[in-house]
């Protein structure tokens, strides 16, 4: 169980053809791509998120590309980097350690959709964030509450199979994408600290 902190008010859709031409350019990543932001621990599953793309490019001719941005703290280590470097896919991963704060509400708007998985806490932020920057979001069970459903899943994100469908129907629905954001956005944009309050006192109900 957990409570939905109000996402940060920084955070908005950027559609400005030109401020994306500047951005791609500036980080030397593609036009398109999927998004995954965040801490790298084994929860997150990057190494089977990585192994998905991979088996995905090898059947299809467009490539999917994949933004990676986040410190390797995995443990046991999985050392990201070197699974990348040893992937057929390596030349559609652009992995970053770090991302300035000030560009990344553009990182959020200008990819298709931002990823983020977890097998054992039920909370992400980030997964706020990227909704309130006009991205729809693929996530599993777990964290789809903090956008209240409103995205798409991988159902089990410890098997490599289940993120080749998952991220297959995300990339290939683009009208979903536009309409699954819409709706998390009424969702997450409606947050207050009254609605934390509520949610704990709700809670703190059911418990007692």
């Amino acid at each position: 169980s957990y409570i939905d902190l109000p996402s940060g008010s920084k955070f908005n859709c950027i559609n400005d053809d030109n401020v994306k031409t500047k951005f791609i350019t500036k980080y030397k990543i593609p036009s398109e791509y999927l998004l995954s932001l965040g801490v790298i621990y084994n929860r997150r599953n990057i190494d089977k998120l990585i192994k998905a793309i991979e088996l995905i490019n090898y059947k299809n001719t467009k490539k999917i590309n994949l933004v990676l941005v986040g410190y390797d703290a995995t443990n046991p280590k999985l050392n990201i980097e070197d699974i990348i470097s040893k992937s057929a896919c390596k030349n559609n991963i652009f992995y970053f350690t770090f991302f300035p704060q000030a560009d990344l509400n553009k990182l959020y708007s200008f990819s298709l959709s931002y990823i983020c998985t977890s097998i054992n806490d039920g909370e992400s932020i980030m997964l706020k964030e990227a909704t309130m920057s006009g991205t729809s979001v693929i996530t599993n069970k777990l964290l789809s509450s903090s956008v209240n459903n409103s995205c798409f899943l991988i159902d089990n994100p410890n098997d490599t199979n289940s993120w080749v469908n998952g991220l297959n129907f995300a990339v290939s629905n683009i009208s979903n994408r536009s309409i699954l954001n819409k709706e998390a956005y009424k969702y997450v944009k409606n947050l207050t600290w009254g609605n934390v309050i509520n949610q704990v006192e709700n809670k703190i109900t059911k418990i007692l």
